[in-house]
């Protein structure tokens, strides 16, 4: 019962924040490579230039359809321009006559307006000889390599981040194993000191001299694969966007191992990546939107049938026609 109660109480309890000071948790792999796939420039690019293959892809699809274009005016000042006569009550009104200021020019500037005015054109493509079609299957076949190209950035992002971090771990691990060994060589030197004072015969200057160049030649390492840590720490930034990875945000730590599967054999590789690879999935978009261009510029020997028309009127408050 008593833990029963506790385990209640454990659920009903909200999840503690993360105390001021505490260290934040490691960054393992996966936390590294979403935070590169949502960063990394290549990607971002990618995801635009497949926006640009589905804009056009959908104008392709929808050119079937009527096209209007609609065009407004406003203009002024306007004179006054008036009908003699009124052609509804009037019957013996042709409806041209205006007033005698109206032919003569002489406006009243009090009566001066605006101008409203407007046209609507649309063209409907009834046949064209195959562009349509062919221009659809030019933009389909756009958004199938935009869509590899996300791939092809994705994986060359991953495989990067997968480098470094996997270079890190060889880096750390090789650090360590240095900074072991100096401290080794370091015990051992103060051993061989204390033998050269104590005259021990089985010592000489000469093996002092040996420990000390191959100390030297440990620190130079040492500092290589420091440096190369810091390398690979300020590629990772530059790929996840984590400024503080290295500076206070750590990576975590790994065991290096080799994978327990064997490989897949190579004929086996080698058709999946056939029929995988983005490169090969982009190249083939590229010969299938080829055709369709070339069908277009065919089909541009041969008129377009369609249907066009337009309205167009025009308003003003001062004028009665």
């Amino acid at each position: 019962m008593k833990t029963m109660a506790q385990l209640l109480l454990a659920l009903l309890l909200p999840l503690s924040p993360v105390r001021a000071g505490q260290e934040p948790p490691p960054l393992h792999l996966g936390e590294l490579l979403r935070a590169a796939l949502a960063h990394d420039g290549r990607v971002l690019a990618a995801n635009a230039q497949l926006d640009v293959y589905r804009a056009r892809f959908k104008e392709a699809r929808w050119a079937w359809f009527p096209r209007l274009r609609l065009q407004g005016l406003f203009g002024g000042p306007v004179g006054e321009r008036r009908l003699a006569c009124n052609p509804d009550s009037d019957p013996g009104c042709t409806g041209l006559e205006v007033t005698e200021a109206s032919k003569t020019g002489d406006f009243e500037f009090g009566k001066m307006s605006f101008a409203l005015g407007g046209k609507l054109e649309g063209v409907l493509p009834i046949y064209t000889f195959g562009k349509i079609d062919a221009a659809r299957r030019a933009a389909a076949a756009g958004v199938e390599a935009g869509s590899a190209g996300i791939r092809q950035a994705r994986q060359q992002v991953a495989l990067e981040v997968r480098r470094a971090y996997w270079a890190w771990l060889v880096a750390s691990r090789s650090v360590e194993v240095l900074e072991d060994s100096q401290r080794k060589i370091t015990s051992a030197e103060k051993k061989l000191l204390k033998m050269l004072d104590e005259l021990n015969e089985e010592v000489t200057d000469r093996d002092l001299f040996k420990l000390r160049y191959y100390a030297a030649q440990l620190d130079t390492l040492l500092e290589q694969s420091r440096q190369g840590r810091a390398g690979i720490l300020s590629a990772l930034r530059f790929l996840t966007g984590i400024e503080q990875l290295g500076r206070g945000r750590e990576l975590a730590w790994r065991e290096i191992a080799l994978p327990a599967e064997q490989p897949p054999e190579l004929p086996r590789l080698l058709e999946q990546a056939r029929r995988q690879r983005p490169e090969l999935l982009m190249l083939a978009a590229g010969v299938e939107a080829g055709k369709a261009a070339v069908e277009v510029a065919r089909a541009r020997f041969w008129p377009d049938f369609f249907l066009a028309g337009y309205v167009q009127g025009s308003w003003s408050p001062v004028q009665d026609y």
